[in-house]
């Protein structure tokens, strides 16, 4: 005598004695996306994901696959799943920890007063207030700068040896910097012999030759040992969390020397 089948299953082609067995095999296949709070099936994937996204009992991790019944449990996941690298302050995604330490930055409170002009300079970072006097932007310049670093009684930790032929090389240097026009190229070309980079425009080429790029790295980390041209690269390196030195954490050195440039300049 022939089975009577009850229920049909059109993406397996498979036939089912009841409803029940039906159900069972639309949950546990992992041919059919099945959503257990509503006990509803969808024909695929796709349109399970869409009602997950559209359903105001949803609060769902795709790329996870967890599913929460609040949006307090799914803003918790995003902060402690090692897979989510989220800021806590405006929910913006990153993909990885690093540029998420980089945007989170902008949240920082600018508390920071320039050691040279005072509080009508205010900076979120040590790193961007040093940048703003190796600038030669107010009466501190980078030449004061490397000046008091040496003096600093911390600086054998953080300064290569021979930090005054480094300095004297950066001054021939920018004494050296500029570029030509090429007529025959068409580009401008920077003087440097070792490096003769080729730029499209004048301002493009200027930027080049104004900036570190040629510059020695007269200053290294305490924690790791990599080498910096000036002191705000020191700076951005530790706040950054690259290694384990931190500007008061690791040896204190850089704490030490940002303290000593406050009452020095």
């Amino acid at each position: 005598m022939p089975y009577y089948y009850e229920d049909y299953c059109d993406t397996c082609e498979r036939e089912f004695n009841t409803r029940e067995d039906l159900h069972k095999h639309w949950i546990y296949s992992n041919s059919h996306a099945w959503c257990q709070r509503h006990d509803t099936h969808f024909k695929n994937r796709a349109a399970l994901i869409s009602h997950l996204r559209a359903s105001s009992s949803h609060w769902g991790c795709i790329e996870c696959q967890v599913d929460y019944e609040t949006e307090a449990e799914l803003d918790e996941h995003y902060m402690n799943s090692p897979r989510h690298h989220r800021c806590d302050k405006c929910y913006l995604e990153f993909d990885t920890e690093s540029n998420l330490q980089s945007h989170s930055r902008i949240h920082l409170p600018r508390d920071i007063a320039c050691f040279g002009c005072g509080d009508r300079q205010m900076f979120a970072t040590h790193s961007a207030m040093l940048i703003h006097l190796e600038s030669n932007n107010c009466s501190t310049t980078m030449e004061d700068l490397d000046f008091f670093a040496q003096k600093c009684f911390q600086s054998k930790k953080y300064v290569v040896k021979g930090l005054r032929d480094f300095l004297r090389e950066r001054r021939r240097s920018e004494e050296r910097a500029g570029g030509r026009y090429m007529e025959y190229m068409r580009n401008w070309v920077c003087n440097n012999r070792d490096c003769q980079g080729v730029f499209d425009t004048e301002a493009r080429m200027r930027q080049h030759v104004n900036s570190p790029v040629h510059d020695c790295c007269p200053y290294k980390c305490p924690g790791c040992d990599v080498r910096f041209s000036v002191i705000s690269g020191l700076l951005q390196h530790v706040e950054s969390n690259a290694c384990d030195e931190g500007i008061y954490q690791g040896s204190g050195i850089i704490g030490k020397l940002l303290h000593f440039l406050l009452i020095s300049v």
